[in-house]
């Protein structure tokens, strides 16, 4: 039997992703760039130095829509390459966005 983080882990792990670039922000304004994008995460391209478990929160641009705020945990770091972050306290008007943005990037092809 799978223990919820497993369980959490697994269902991040098959949601569709999305290659960026886009174009974003993390607390304070720093200027980010998202490589991959799906409904329960991203990976931030960042020279910025993140500890596994750190609460962020990012301002994506999303193509067509703007600015979606979101806030997520670190999932684990890259250095120096970026790290990524599973998004908490989706609302479910934000993830129709994140799917809808996700389908539309996997749409647009090389």
């Amino acid at each position: 039997m799978l223990s919820h983080q497993n369980t959490a882990a697994a269902e991040r792990r098959v949601a569709e992703r999305a290659p960026g670039p886009l174009d974003g922000f993390t607390t304070g304004q720093r200027s980010i760039r998202i490589g991959v994008l799906s409904v329960t995460g991203c990976f931030v391209e960042t020279k910025e130095v993140a500890v596994v478990g750190q609460h962020v929160e990012l301002k994506i641009q999303i193509p067509n829509w703007g600015l979606l705020d979101l806030e997520g945990e670190v999932a684990y770091t890259s250095s120096p390459i970026g790290f990524a972050v599973w998004f908490i306290n989706l609302r479910p008007d934000t993830e129709i966005v994140l799917q809808a943005a996700v389908d539309a990037l996997l749409n647009m092809g090389p």
